[in-house]
């Protein structure tokens, strides 16, 4: 279990950035090599950072070799474009980095934190790299999901919005005001400001007063937090809060409104262990997608008395009341969610090379009524036939 740790140490950092100071570090034409499988330069303590696009399209970068890898349209192998001469990505454990691929722009954004944030964007079209920098100091980016990196998930800290050129990024100003960002790729300018208020010394790139950030293939942005720890930037729209609850607000960047939904424990998870968190302690619990639909994706992982480490998915749709369980017994490997597509498939990571990937489509999967008062016997559903 250390070990898949381990591997996941340097997959979870959260990040932002903003203001619109583009300076070009380099210019020159892209050029890619085709190969059928990428090589397996990828290790627990140099791992491959590797997404799901929207498209499904499978997307890795090697800090080992500063080589980004992107499967081609037709998923019979991958182009390769060497991003060696920048060197802007050291291969070391505090470069954690993140990765957003906009396919129809031919923008990759990297984010990387190695002790400041930083984001770049990659055109494969031109070759160019471009660095966007945050105002002046004080001001700095920070990670819009930092508590994934100390729960071993991937990161996610710059995230997207639905199928747009637009990235939510997370800032820290001078005035020590948590703002975020929705950055647009193509035109490098920031098309809204969420303002989340003054924080403390301490926020930088450890805490922020959520649990979760994550773009919606809806569109949307959305944030979650439990009913012990109200966004006070938000309390208006919390009058449905009760214990034991979870809250997901929904920011819709076209109107500039906020809505808000309340999830019951017994809706992500059908067994009653988890709830009472005692014997069978989680590992991990973090909201990670919305889907095209706006139905919720969580992620839980947990060990069992015989050590075993276990991972389950759970996609919640509040609208007719059911939820689909997808464990690691289901599709055959433990791994971490690193992805969602709008054809409904996710991304299991299991180790730290593109091989260990998977592709699961959710369709696959039976959707289940939540029991009002689960059992410890209650069993994942299964797939289909």
């Amino acid at each position: 279990m250390s070990g898949q740790h381990d591997i996941y140490r340097a997959l979870a950092i959260s990040a932002v950035i903003f203001s619109l100071l583009v300076v070009v570090t380099a210019s020159t034409s892209a050029q890619s090599v085709v190969v059928d499988v990428p090589e397996p330069n990828c290790t627990a303590e140099m791992p491959c950072e590797t997404r799901l696009s929207y498209a499904g399209r499978i997307i890795s970068y090697q800090q080992s070799t500063y080589s980004l890898y992107i499967q081609n349209d037709d998923r019979s192998g991958y182009s390769r474009y060497d991003l060696s001469e920048y060197r802007l990505f050291p291969p070391q454990l505090n470069g954690l980095m993140d990765l957003v691929f906009f396919e129809d722009a031919g923008l990759v954004a990297f984010y990387q934190h190695d002790g400041h944030g930083h984001l770049r964007i990659y055109s494969l079209v031109t070759g160019q790299l471009e660095t966007v920098n945050v105002g002046v100091y004080p001001s700095e980016l920070v990670m819009c999901n930092p508590y994934s990196r100390l729960l071993y998930l991937t990161p996610n800290f710059i995230v997207r919005l639905g199928e747009t050129n637009q990235l939510a990024i997370c800032e820290v100003n001078d005035q020590r005001q948590l703002l975020i960002h929705i950055f647009d790729v193509t035109s490098g300018a920031i098309v809204q400001t969420i303002d989340f208020g003054r924080v403390g010394r301490g926020i930088g790139s450890r805490e922020v007063p959520w649990g979760s950030l994550v773009g919606g293939l809806d569109g949307r942005l959305y944030i979650m937090t439990a009913s012990e720890a109200p966004l006070e930037r938000l309390a208006d729209y919390s009058a449905n809060r009760t214990e034991n609850t979870f809250t997901i607000f929904a920011f819709t960047p076209r109107t500039m409104a906020w809505t808000a939904e309340t999830i019951l424990p017994q809706q992500i998870w059908n067994d009653s262990r988890f709830m009472s968190r005692s014997r069978y302690p989680l590992t991990a619990f973090q909201f990670v997608g919305v889907d095209t639909v706006g139905r919720y994706y969580f992620y839980t992982s947990w060990t069992e008395q015989d050590l075993q480490f276990h991972t389950e998915v759970a996609r919640v749709a509040l609208s007719d009341d059911q939820t689909v369980w997808i464990t690691d017994r289901d599709v055959g490997q433990r791994g971490v969610f690193s992805g969602l597509s709008i054809s409904g498939e996710m991304l299991l990571q299991a180790g730290p090379r593109i091989q260990d990937a998977l592709v699961v489509d959710v369709q696959d999967y039976v959707p289940v009524l939540p029991t009002p008062t689960p059992s410890a016997s209650s069993l994942p559903a299964r797939r289909s036939t």
